[in-house]
């Protein structure tokens, strides 16, 4: 008798079931762990943010501050505190020219119709002749060089009309033995020009003082010196300043006459 295997017709062969079973399995991707940083490489440190700088003092900031700096001296207030945070501030102050506009000849702003010509002689009026520039600079001071602003609650530049009775302040800067003298005017003018031969007219207060530069301590600690003339009068302030540059410009177009620079 002989035997034959018979395998039956449903069977799978066992490559198939290997096979099978290899797909059914969910694929995992290879997990491929980070190495952690060698402990002596230091984590880099986020750069600095540039602070910002402090925003300009114009006009009316100064101002304002001169009207606080004299309401302390009137109430006996100490004010040194309060003034630090001021010296060293850099500021653009603005002063209104040729209101006068005139043709007389010593006129500070003179236009003359047959040059059709503007000419600007602008003389420094606050100095060291002043009373209260010279109570201030009896504190160490030999020369003083500035500006008197009429008007100081108005506070952008203008034409005044020239009845206002408001006690006035002064930006200037005050000059010790030991400075270079180079630095002062020592009476000379700014002096500029400007031709109107291409045609239109110039009209009065068409032109601006621009003073740029930084408030300065004096050696009471205080920028904005206030003292009174005498003892009928109430306090006058003057701002005390290291000028950097003073320019004469026309206010409508912007252009620039003339420039001077310290140092």
């Amino acid at each position: 008798m002989t035997w034959r295997l018979t395998v039956p017709r449903y069977a799978v062969p066992p490559a198939l079931l290997l096979l099978a079973a290899c797909e059914m399995r969910p694929f995992q991707p290879p997990q491929n762990e980070a190495e952690p940083p060698p402990a002596n490489i230091a984590t880099p440190a986020p750069a600095p943010t540039a602070a910002a700088p402090e925003p300009l003092l114009d006009r009316e900031a100064i101002l304002v501050a001169a009207i606080r700096a004299r309401s302390a001296a009137m109430t006996g207030a100490d004010d040194r505190a309060a003034q630090a945070a001021l010296d060293g501030r850099r500021f653009a102050f603005r002063i209104r020219l040729g209101c006068g506009l005139s043709q007389a000849p010593d006129a500070p702003v003179r236009f003359d119709p047959a040059t059709r010509r503007v000419e600007l002689n602008i003389v420094p009026d606050l100095t060291a002749e002043s009373p209260v520039a010279a109570a201030i600079g009896a504190d160490g001071y030999e020369a003083v060089e500035g500006f008197w602003v009429a008007d100081p609650w108005v506070l952008t530049p203008h034409c005044g009309s020239g009845a206002s009775a408001a006690v006035p302040v002064g930006i200037a800067q005050f000059f010790s033995a030991e400075e270079p003298r180079t630095a002062r005017r020592d009476g000379r003018p700014y002096q500029a020009r400007q031709d109107f031969a291409g045609g239109g007219l110039p009209g009065p207060g068409d032109w601006e003082l621009v003073l740029t530069g930084r408030l300065a301590r004096l050696a009471d600690g205080r920028a904005i010196q206030c003292r009174a003339p005498n003892p009928e009068q109430g306090p006058v302030c003057i701002v005390s300043v290291r000028f950097d540059q003073v320019e004469i410009v026309n206010r409508h177009s912007g252009r620039q006459l003339a420039q001077w620079r310290s140092g």
